[in-house]
């Protein structure tokens, strides 16, 4: 009898300790899943975007929680390219699809935008109801893409502002004013990029069909107490700048990135290249850019610096 005592007192023990390691364990899950919300936020619509659009091949980032799309190098340049391109991806994207079989109701360079960009594909989609929508933001936008960097990653196809209607959208012809804003709010401004947008085109630093001028950038930067200087395009010296903390502003010509001109802002390097900050894609934001292919690109380049 005492043995079957002993028994059943072990058998409760066990049971007991059993018990208290499950709930130590669910509790360290559960504060590392918190943690993790907290590490990484994404704008809903994007999130909401690479879940619809399963056709996409995605990666997982290691160094932020999202997941990277697998882009095509070679960018379409036309409408008849573009609605090529979005067929195949309609096969089993949704927003394809319908961007596909609604082609008359999107301007040709949203649908090369879709084309290209595919995490844009809800963004265009959504242009037919949402055209020339924007919010009034009367503070320092929160990041498109929250990456911990000092100058905050803003996208130009980000709902607050994509969809303002200018003799293209936003969303189309924007980089230089929110590559300027990344630039401002990085060193403690409260801009958002449809105020630097206007107040550009008031000033014609942005020129209509032209774009944005370095001269007005400059100009821009100076009025909020932001040098700059011209870089030549040599690996020692774009590192040494940003050893000092400060990015470095790029013009880049025809390539993967752009079909005519861009402006980009690079913020950072390590042993694998130069870390961008890229208003037209969190991918390319996320991935390093080697110097040989830097140089290849490259028809201006600026040191950025606070006065």
């Amino acid at each position: 009898m005492g043995k079957i005592k002993r028994t059943i007192f072990y058998m409760f023990g066990l049971i007991a300790a059993v018990v208290m390691i499950y709930i130590v364990l669910e509790d360290k899950y559960i504060a590392r899943i918190e943690g993790d919300k907290e590490n990484i936020k994404v704008i809903e619509d994007t999130k909401e975007n690479t879940e619809q659009n399963e056709d996409i091949e995605v990666v997982k980032n290691k160094d932020a929680d999202i997941e990277l799309i697998e882009l095509e190098e070679a960018l379409v340049d036309n409408k008849e390219a573009a609605l090529q391109r979005l067929k195949a991806y309609g096969e089993k994207s949704e927003d394809a699809k319908y961007i596909y079989d609604h082609a008359d109701l999107y301007p040709e360079s949203f649908l090369k935008l879709a084309a290209n960009r595919p995490r844009a594909l809800a963004f265009v989609r959504g242009y037919a109801d949402k055209k020339n929508t924007f919010e009034n933001i009367s503070s320092k936008p929160e990041e498109s893409y929250e990456l911990n960097r000092q100058f905050p990653l803003y996208i130009l196809w980000d709902e607050r502002w994509g969809y303002r209607e200018y003799e293209e959208p936003y969303a189309i012809i924007g980089c230089g004013p929110t590559t300027a804003t990344m630039i401002i709010n990085g060193y403690g401004g409260s801009e958002n990029p449809l105020a630097i947008m206007d107040e550009m085109r008031e000033k014609n630093y942005y020129l209509k069909n032209i774009g944005t001028s370095w001269e007005g950038i400059r100009e821009l930067l100076a009025s909020r107490g932001i040098g700059s200087d011209n870089l030549p395009t040599v690996e020692a010296k774009y590192k040494r700048h940003l050893d000092t903390g400060n990015p470095i502003l790029i013009n880049i010509g025809k390539s993967k990135f752009t079909n005519i001109g861009h402006y980009m802002l690079i913020v950072g390097y390590n042993d694998k290249g130069f870390i961008i900050n890229d208003s037209n894609s969190i991918e390319y934001s996320l991935k390093e850019l080697p110097f040989d292919e830097l140089t290849q690109i490259v028809k201006g380049a600026w040191t950025i610096y606070k006065k």
